[in-house]
């Protein structure tokens, strides 16, 4: 099974948080590229397309199965929240520094973050793998505030090669979790 990739850069650098939960391997299946430059992106409250804020490059059709996919941001930023939201099977690659909620809710496939990654990576995954080659903020594996215990993690594989903030795991079902530096409380 061969795999294509699409690339995409940052047309600026942020200044608000980017929302791009619909950028997944998953969102990109089967489409034709004029059809995935139109995808929703919202960047603060203003919904735009990733055309308007990303070049992006690839085949002009996406294969019908997502684990054929590998999406790469040639840019990553601190800013670009929900990256692999929901994401059951391909690839994405972070070529810097990710936002928040890396992974969440993720079902399948796998995330590398060359740079360092924000609060809640993982943050209520299901299964895949995610790994961090710097730091990563709070609630590593974990759920979000004020959800009941077991709510957090329920699978799947996160590797932090730097060091975690607090609350690692917090609410965790299942899953493993290394953190190959320090963690906070």
């Amino acid at each position: 099974m061969s795999t294509i990739t699409y690339s995409l850069y940052l047309k600026s650098k942020p200044t608000v948080l980017i929302d791009v939960r619909h950028l997944t391997p998953d969102e990109f299946a089967g489409k034709e590229l004029s059809s995935i430059k139109s995808i929703a992106v919202w960047e603060g409250g203003k919904r735009t397309h990733l055309s308007e804020l990303f070049d992006i490059g690839g085949p002009e059709k996406a294969p019908a199965d997502p684990g054929q996919i590998t999406i790469t941001f040639e840019t990553g930023s601190s800013k670009l929240c929900y990256i692999g939201y929901k994401m059951s099977k391909g690839k994405i690659i972070v070529k810097g520094d990710a936002g928040h909620l890396l992974g969440y809710k993720m079902k399948g496939g796998s995330i590398v973050v060359e740079g360092s990654a924000r609060d809640y990576v993982g943050a209520k995954m299901k299964d895949g793998i995610i790994e961090i080659h710097g730091n990563v903020g709070h609630r590593l594996g974990g759920k979000l505030l004020g959800e009941k215990p077991g709510k957090g993690m329920r699978g799947g594989t996160v590797i932090v090669h730097g060091n975690a903030g607090s609350e690692v795991g917090v609410g965790m079902e299942k899953g493993l979790v290394i953190v190959s530096g320090n963690a906070g409380n």
